[in-house]
């Protein structure tokens, strides 16, 4: 085993722990509150792929990665508290032309594609540095060649 794979174990048994947990709790109709919990394995996921050699580097964890986490969890924070104000009712304003509860959704899925495009573009040397990519790309043609020895 490599070295990024034996540190993301731990995440790996973790992530699938809390698929099962989600599911229970949908099951037992706390779909809502597995939502938040699906925020953290989706976390463990980002940081999982954000490693770099095996390790992840604290600017990644704190932006975008806990500022996407963050931005999640009070959107969908605010979804609920405006869909039980507005259960029974109209709202008597509107986010961006939306309900106030879609809207966060709204503004937290182009929030965090915007977080997450910028700090990986702001960060890609510490992500995956040029130096890497061409390597990377290397092995990439070796492996093709190979193939095309062990095919013809």
């Amino acid at each position: 085993m490599n070295e990024s794979s034996n540190n993301n174990s731990a995440i790996i048994i973790i992530t699938g722990a809390l698929w099962g947990v989600i599911t229970l709790m949908a099951w037992y109709g706390y779909w809502f509150q597995g939502i938040f919990i699906s925020f953290i394995m989706m976390l463990l996921y980002l940081v999982a792929g954000a490693k770099h050699h095996g390790k992840l580097d604290k600017k990644f964890l704190v932006f975008p990665i806990f500022t996407w986490f963050v931005l999640w969890m009070i959107s969908f924070w605010l979804v609920g508290y405006y869909s039980d104000m507005f259960r029974d009712g109209v709202p008597t304003f509107t986010l961006l032309g939306f309900h106030p509860s879609f809207a966060w959704l709204f503004i937290a899925w182009v929030g965090s594609v915007l977080t997450l495009a910028l700090g990986f573009y702001l960060l890609r040397d510490k992500w995956l540095s040029e130096e890497d990519w061409k390597a990377y790309q290397e092995k990439i043609k070796q492996l093709n060649q190979d193939l095309k020895k062990g095919g013809a």
